[in-house]
C-alpha cells in the first residue's frame, strides 16, 4: 500500500488518548457499608468482570475510528499493475476540426477541450514526456516533448479546416509509442466524437495502454451544407448554357425552413433560391447559367444557414472555352454534316491521300472515318496522340482490308476482330452512361438503328458498350488510352441508317464534349488522391504555388508534369477553405476550389452511452476510462486513475461503523 501524504501518519499518536484514558480512572470512589457483605462481593465481583471486557470493546472501536480516520487523511493507495511507477509517456489528442467552433456555456468547445488538455497536463510530474496532436499533424506534433513544451503546444492550437478519422489519430499515436519501450503510456482522445469521422470499431487498440476518452460536446444543431454539386453537361462553352446542381444536405435532427442559398461567379450574383429541408433529408437546387467570356471561373455556393457557419460557403471553380477544335480524316464522311455551322466546333477536313498529320494531331477531337487504306505512320500518330490525351473517334470502312485484330489490340479495344455480315439493329441504350445521361427526358422505347455489317471481337476489360447489338456486341463503345479516349462506332459506313437517326449528331456532339476531359470543380482538405489538371504546360525551372486568394498564403505543393498534364498532391498542409490560385513563372494557370471534407458538416455525435458500449463490448484485456467533461478538474481524477485504487472512502466508512456500533453497543449496555 502507497501513502500519497506519509506525514499525516503523524495522527495515529492520537491512538494513546483512549488508551491513557481507560488506564488511568481519575474518578473518586465513595465507600457503602453494608450489613451482608459477603453477598454484595459475589455481586461486585461478577459486575467488574463484565464492565472490564465491555471497557476494553469500547476501546478497540475507537482506536479503530481513529486509525481509520487517519490513514484516510492519508489517503492510502493501492497501486494498479499497469507500471505507473517512474516516468510516464502521454499522448493527448486534441480535436481542433470545424466541429468543434461550437459553443457550449459561451465558450467554444475547442476552449473547452484546450482547457481539459492543460488540465491533464499539469496533473503529471516534470520528467513525464508528452505528445500533443491535432487535426494538423504538424512535425512538432510527432515527437514526445518537456511538459512546459506541451502546455505551450496546448495553448497555440486554433481550428483547422482539415478532418481527421479516430482510427487515422490512433495510428499517429501508436507509431510514436511503440518506439518507446517505457511500460507506463497513457493515451487522451478530447473530441466532440462526430459519427462520421469515429468508427469506433476500426480502432485496434494495445494492451498495457490506458485510454482515457473525454467526449467534450454540446446539443446537436440543424446544419444544411452543400453534399455535392455538378454540371449537367461535361464541357463549358462560352454563349451555351448550362445547367449547374447543387445537392443540399440537412445534417440535423429538426427541419430547416427558408435558408437562402446563392451562387457566386466571378464576383457575380448569378441566382438566388430559398430551400427548405426537413430534419435528415435532402434537396437538389439547380442554377442556369450562360458564360460569356472563356477562361478560368471562381464560383461559390453561399448559405445563410444558423447557427453553424463553416460550411457555409463552397468553393469550385470550371474553365470555359471558346470552342472546340475537330480534325476529321476521311472520304465522303458524315461527321462534318454533324459540326456545320456549329459556333461551338471548329472543324477541318482532311483527306487521306493528302494529309498534312501534324496539322489534324494539333485538333482537340481526331475523327477517323470510312478510310479504305490508313498508313501505318498516320495510325501510330493518332495512338500517341491519344495516350497524351486526345480523343479518338473511328468508324471503320468494313469494306478494306484492315488488320483490324491488331489495330483494336493497339487501341485497348480487345482482340481478335472480324467481320460479321448480318443485319442487326440495337438493342438497348445506357441511359446512364457518360454518353447519354442527361440527355433524354424520358426512356420510353425508340427505334434504334441498324447496320448490315459489323466487327465482332473479344473486348478488352476496359471497354464500355453504351449501345450494343441485339447479340451484345458493341455498336457504340469506348475505352481509354494513356491520358484519352478512344471511342468507336462500329457500323457498315454504307448500309447503315445510324447516320439519318437522331442518335447520331448526339452521340457526336457528346463525345465531342467529353473531350475536354471534365476537371474536378474543387478539392477537399486533407484529400490523398491527387488533383490532375489537363492540357497545363509548365515549361522552366520555376516552382509551382498555391496562393490563397484571401489570405494571399503561399504554399509549395508537391507536383508531377506528365506530358500536357499536371498531378499536384497537396495532402494536408493547406491551412483553410477557399480560393488557391495554381502560379507559374508569377502568372495564375488555373484556380481551385478548396473545402473543407463534409463530415464536419455532419453533427451527429457519439453519446456517452455509445461510448460505454463500445467500451463494454470490447473483447480483450483494456483499460478504457470515459470521463464526463462536466467534471471541474480533470486533473485530479487523472492522478487517482494512473496511481491505482484510492482507499481512503473504504476508511471513512469504517469509521463510521466502528463509531455507530460503539453508540449502539452502549445505548444496549446501559438497557
Amino acid at each position: 500500500m502507497h501513502f500519497l501524504r506519509p506525514e499525516m501518519l503523524w495522527g495515529l499518536t492520537a491512538l494513546s488518548v483512549p488508551i491513557i484514558v481507560h488506564l488511568f480512572n481519575f474518578r473518586k470512589h465513595k465507600t457503602l457499608y453494608f450489613p451482608f457483605t459477603s453477598f454484595l462481593s459475589e455481586v461486585k465481583t461478577e459486575s467488574h468482570k463484565k464492565s472490564k471486557i465491555r471497557h476494553w470493546v469500547i476501546l478497540l472501536l475507537r482506536l479503530l475510528a481513529i486509525a481509520a480516520i487517519v490513514l484516510a487523511f492519508a489517503q492510502p493507495i493501492l497501486p494498479n499493475d499497469r507500471g505507473n511507477s517512474g516516468k510516464k509517456l502521454v499522448s493527448i489528442y486534441l480535436d481542433n476540426s470545424l466541429s468543434m467552433e461550437n459553443d457550449k456555456n459561451e465558450i467554444s468547445l475547442l476552449d473547452h477541450a484546450k482547457n481539459k488538455a492543460l488540465d491533464i497536463v499539469f496533473a503529471y510530474n516534470d520528467n513525464d514526456l508528452f505528445q500533443i496532436i491535432s487535426n494538423d499533424f504538424k512535425g512538432i506534433q510527432q515527437h514526445f516533448v518537456s511538459k512546459n513544451k506541451a502546455i505551450e503546444i496546448v495553448q497555440s492550437i486554433q481550428l483547422s479546416s482539415i478532418h481527421r478519422s479516430i482510427d487515422e489519430v490512433w495510428e499517429r499515436q501508436k507509431d510514436l509509442l511503440e518506439k518507446d519501450q517505457n511500460p507506463n503510456k497513457k493515451v487522451f482522445w478530447i473530441s466532440d466524437f462526430q459519427k462520421s469521422t469515429s468508427n469506433l470499431g476500426d480502432i485496434q487498440l494495445i494492451p498495457d495502454i490506458a485510454y482515457r476518452c473525454i467526449p467534450v460536446q454540446n446539443e446537436e444543431s440543424p446544419n444544411i451544407f452543400v453534399d455535392s454539386l455538378y454540371f449537367d453537361s461535361p464541357s463549358h462553352l462560352t454563349g451555351q448554357e448550362e445547367k449547374l446542381l447543387v445537392k443540399l444536405k440537412n445534417s440535423g435532427n429538426t427541419d430547416i425552413q427558408n435558408v437562402r442559398c446563392e451562387l457566386n461567379i466571378n464576383d457575380q450574383n448569378k441566382g438566388v433560391t430559398s430551400v427548405s429541408i426537413p430534419a435528415g433529408g435532402e434537396q437538389e437546387v439547380s442554377f442556369q447559367i450562360t458564360p460569356m467570356g472563356e477562361g478560368i471561373q471562381i464560383g461559390t455556393i453561399i448559405l445563410n444557414d444558423l447557427p453553424i457557419q463553416f460550411d457555409n460557403r463552397h468553393y469550385f471553380s470550371y474553365r470555359v472555352e471558346s470552342s472546340r477544335t475537330i480534325g476529321i480524316l476521311g472520304e465522303n464522311t458524315h461527321s462534318d454534316e454533324v459540326f456545320f455551322n456549329d459556333p461551338h466546333f471548329k472543324t477541318s477536313s482532311y483527306s487521306a491521300s493528302n494529309v498534312d498529320v501534324q496539322s489534324w494531331l494539333s485538333n482537340e477531337v481526331l475523327i477517323l472515318e470510312n478510310n479504305a487504306n490508313l498508313s501505318s505512320g498516320i495510325l501510330a500518330a493518332a495512338i500517341e496522340a491519344t495516350k497524351d490525351g486526345k480523343t479518338l473517334i473511328l468508324l471503320p470502312n468494313l469494306t478494306s482490308s484492315s488488320d483490324w485484330s491488331s489495330l483494336f489490340a493497339q487501341l485497348n479495344l480487345g482482340t481478335k476482330a472480324e467481320v460479321v455480315s448480318q443485319n442487326m439493329t440495337g438493342k438497348t441504350l445506357d441511359y446512364e452512361s457518360v454518353l447519354f445521361r442527361n440527355i433524354f427526358d424520358s426512356k420510353e422505347k425508340f427505334a434504334l438503328p441498324y447496320a448490315e455489317k459489323h466487327l465482332k471481337w473479344t473486348p478488352s476489360t476496359s471497354l464500355v458498350n453504351v449501345l450494343p447489338y441485339i447479340n451484345s456486341d458493341p455498336m457504340i463503345a469506348y475505352t481509354s488510352l494513356g491520358n484519352g479516349w478512344v471511342w468507336l462506332i462500329n457500323v457498315d459506313h454504307d448500309h447503315t441508317n445510324l447516320f439519318g437517326h437522331s442518335l447520331f449528331p448526339i452521340s457526336l456532339l457528346r463525345m465531342s464534349e467529353l473531350a475536354s476531359f471534365p476537371q474536378p470543380l474543387n478539392f477537399t482538405l486533407g484529400q490523398n488522391t491527387p488533383l490532375k489538371l489537363k492540357n497545363l504546360k509548365l515549361e522552366g525551372d520555376n516552382q509551382l504555388q498555391l496562393q490563397h486568394r484571401t489570405t494571399q498564403e503561399s504554399f509549395i505543393p508537391l507536383v508531377r508534369n506528365i506530358q500536357n498534364n499536371i498531378e499536384i498532391s497537396m495532402g494536408s498542409f493547406l491551412p483553410a477553405s477557399g480560393h488557391y490560385d495554381l502560379r507559374w513563372n508569377k502568372n495564375s494557370v488555373y484556380t481551385i476550389g478548396v473545402n473543407a471534407g463534409k463530415e464536419e458538416s455532419q453533427l451527429q455525435f457519439h453519446s456517452t452511452e455509445e461510448l460505454e458500449n463500445w467500451k463494454s463490448n470490447l473483447s480483450g484485456n483494456f483499460e478504457i476510462a470515459i470521463i464526463d467533461d462536466e467534471m471541474d478538474n480533470i486533473g485530479n481524477l487523472v492522478t487517482k486513475m494512473d496511481d491505482g485504487q484510492h482507499l481512503w472512502w473504504f476508511l471513512v466508512i469504517f469509521a463510521l461503523i466502528s463509531l455507530l456500533t460503539e453508540s449502539i453497543l452502549i445505548g444496549i449496555w446501559k438497557m
